[in-house]
């Protein structure tokens, strides 16, 4: 395919003022949304049981098994389109930097010596670093995409540390 072609292809209809189409934005607001029923499901399966209402408590935990399947299904979509938005590049990257993250969950803790440590620390940091610039350029984060369940800032390196503690207990 000619990058002519390419363009044309992800745009949505032929006027030239429409903004290019990505799939991975819409695929990215279903991962958002499913991970809201997730949580919902969850918090409500916790007052059922808090109530012991059995029957809603067995109900809300198949719905949330349900939502967190499709959560994750949809996840596995974003490696596979090619990114052609800023928006899109960015959910890519953040969606790498939760890649690392879960990958080092899977790795057994005895196996979590101090050099693959620091590599995972550094992968975080240059993600992050790159997120960061991107939002920048693109003028706008994330969260202002409705998509802040794909970055979890309190993590970030580059943030001030005294600023995130004074956030989160501002938060609490």
């Amino acid at each position: 395919m000619t990058k002519a072609e390419m363009t044309n292809s992800t745009t949505r209809g032929s006027d030239e003022n429409l903004a290019p189409f990505d799939p991975l934005l819409d695929l990215a607001k279903a991962i958002a949304a499913a991970d809201a029923r997730v949580q919902e499901y969850g918090e409500k399966g916790t007052q059922a049981r808090k109530i012991k209402d059995g029957v809603a408590e067995t109900y809300l935990e198949n719905a949330e098994r349900h939502a967190c399947d499709q959560y994750y299904s949809l996840r596995e979509g974003l490696s596979c389109h090619e990114a052609t938005t800023m928006e899109g590049a960015m959910i890519q990257v953040a969606e790498a930097y939760n890649l690392v993250d879960w990958l080092w969950d899977i790795v057994p803790e005895g196996d979590h010596d101090s050099e693959g440590k620091k590599i995972k620390r550094s992968i975080e940091r240059l993600l992050i670093s790159s997120l960061r610039m991107m939002e920048r350029v693109a003028e706008k984060d994330l969260s202002s995409l409705g998509l802040a369940c794909f970055r979890s800032a309190h993590l970030d390196p580059w943030e001030d540390v005294e600023l995130r503690i004074a956030a989160v207990k501002k938060a609490l």
